[in-house]
């Protein structure tokens, strides 16, 4: 999983790795409770490098969004063409639809 951190100050982009599997969504989580400790406003969560990922990841992804929404922090979200697919499938394409970049 990447991210840059600070990217402007109050900002944090963070990549999703090709494989969104158990190990990868603890780092995910890890990195969602630093945005949240650290205080920035701003989330830029690119998925495009996603092509595989179980229904666990996809509802993980989904109810950390909800959450950083409620929370009040902007999130935008670049997703894969393969992510897009499942999303359609489970009926939560409109979800994430508004946030895309």
């Amino acid at each position: 999983m990447q991210d840059e951190g600070q990217f402007p100050k109050d900002s944090w982009h963070l990549t999703l790795p090709r494989k969104f599997d158990k190990v990868a969504q603890k780092e995910f989580e890890a990195r969602i409770q630093e945005i949240l400790s650290g205080g920035y406003t701003k989330l830029a969560l690119d998925l495009s490098l996603v092509e595989s990922t179980t229904p666990s990841g996809l509802s993980q992804i989904e109810m950390t969004y909800l959450d950083l929404k409620a929370k009040g922090i902007q999130v935008t979200v670049e997703i894969s063409p393969k992510i897009q697919g499942m999303l359609d499938r489970h009926g939560l394409s409109d979800l994430l639809s508004a946030a895309k970049l």
